[in-house]
């Protein structure tokens, strides 16, 4: 067995030489992409070894957008449904860390100081940053398809709860119904 952690650090073993030299590598590219298991056939010893590998990390990479109490309670939400979650305060500090790192889902306030959460959709998008988009918002009845067609042109509503614009799919959850917020946080696919 052998325990390649995030850090680098290398516990155990699988015998040494070319076969672990092939697993450290393919393990190392694990921990920085997207793929979570893999079966590595590799020759060894006059043979074939079938070697599994998994990463045992948080499901999702999370980046919350706006800091106040209701995103530090979706971001806890977030991590007690087992994602590694990243908080910042508006929409310039989730570009920047977008940047630098790429996350699974952004979940965002509509609301935000300076750029709006439509605005950093906008921006995702442009960018082509290949993650999903959650936006909340308290107040749902000030949230008219009309501002949203201003910022994404081609956003499609479907019946008013989500709403579509290419291949981004972003969930409008009224924060007033905690319940169905926190489904779509756990549920996180």
């Amino acid at each position: 067995r052998l325990v390649l952690t995030a850090s680098g650090k290398q516990i155990g073993t699988v015998g040494g030489g070319e076969l672990e030299s092939l697993v450290l590598t393919t393990a190392r590219a694990m921990l920085t992409g997207r793929e979570r298991t893999c079966f590595l056939e590799a020759p060894a010893c006059g043979g074939t070894v079938t070697t599994y590998l998994e990463v045992f990390a948080p499901e999702r990479q999370v980046l919350v957008v706006g800091a106040g109490h209701v995103g530090r309670a979706v971001a806890l939400a977030a991590v007690s449904a087992g994602h590694d979650v990243t908080l910042v305060g508006d929409a310039e500090q989730a570009l920047q860390k977008l940047a630098g790192d790429p996350v699974d889902v952004v979940i965002s306030d509509i609301c935000l100081p300076h750029l709006s959460g439509l605005d950093l959709l906008r921006q995702v998008r442009e960018k082509g940053l290949d993650c999903e988009v959650i936006m909340l918002t308290a107040f749902p009845t000030l949230f008219p398809e009309a501002i949203a067609k201003d910022t994404i042109p081609d956003m499609n509503f479907n019946g008013g709860r989500t709403a579509s614009a290419g291949r981004y799919q972003t969930n409008l959850n009224p924060f007033s119904n905690v319940n169905e917020t926190y489904d779509a946080i756990a549920n996180l696919t």
